[in-house]
Order: structure tokens, then C-alpha cells, then sequence
């Protein structure tokens, strides 16, 4: 909200936010909690009412203007690097081939080969790994 209220105005603002947003557009609150990073976090029916405010953003609000955000690229926005462990599991992995320089060669295009659980059954393998560019999985 442009310009912020003050902290003991929120609780009444989230309330008329809430009844304004649903009397102007087609979209139903569920709930409405205050938040660190604007005026409130507002859940609503679907994403499609979400997308419908977005659009419409900023939204005239009396002598304000409401700036409809997703939770997740608000203020709090913080680029980090994506980095995941995950298992793997390789059926029918040839005898010959299992090594760890063959076991990691599959793994290099996406990830780094963390662990390899070598258990009694040969007809698999299973490595636990370092997703770097999980789209390439």
C-alpha cells in the first residue's frame, strides 16, 4: 500500500482492503494476515482471482494505491543459487560399468555424485547426488 499505513491502522485496513478488493473485482478472501513486507498476506479462492489482481495492479484505494504482489517477489525477493540433493537410481546398470568413474559420468551433465550406496543387488545402482541444473535431469 502507497503510502504505508500506520501499524495500528493495519488491522481495520486489511479488513476494508479485503471488502473493497471483493465488492471491485470478482475475487473471494479467505483470510487476510498482517505483514512485515506491505499491508497484508491475502489468500484468496484461486489463482486465477490472484492473476486477476495482479493485472489490475496498482489499484486505486481512496487517496492510496494497492500494489498486488505474489508472496514469494515481494520486498523479501532474495536471489540464491538452486542447489538440491536427490537420489538416483540406475536399473539395469552393466557389471562391468560399475565403477565410480562410469557411475559419475551419466551424473556430470546435471549434478556431482555425492555418495553411491552399493548394496547386494547388482541390478541397480543408487547414488545420492548434487543437483546443479535440475531442468537437465
Amino acid at each position: 500500500m502507497e503510502p504505508e499505513p500506520e501499524l495500528p491502522q493495519v488491522p481495520e485496513l486489511l479488513q476494508e482492503v479485503a471488502d473493497f478488493l471483493q465488492h471491485e473485482f470478482p475475487v473471494r478472501a479467505f483470510s487476510a494476515f498482517p505483514s512485515p513486507l506491505g499491508l497484508g498476506l491475502f489468500q484468496f479462492e484461486n489463482l486465477v482471482q490472484r492473476e486477476c489482481l495482479l493485472d489490475a495492479s496498482p489499484i486505486q484505494f481512496g487517496q492510496r494505491l494497492l500494489h498486488v504482489q505474489k508472496h514469494d517477489e515481494a520486498r523479501n525477493l532474495r536471489a540464491c543459487p538452486y542447489i538440491r540433493e536427490g537420489w538416483i537410481m540406475f536399473l539395469g546398470f552393466p557389471l562391468d560399468y560399475q565403477l565410480p568413474k562410469f557411475v559419475r559420468a551419466p551424473i556430470s551433465p546435471f549434478g556431482r555424485l555425492l555418495n553411491w550406496l552399493e548394496g547386494p543387488n547388482k541390478s541397480r545402482v543408487l547414488v545420492k547426488c548434487l543437483l546443479l541444473s535440475p531442468e537437465r535431469c
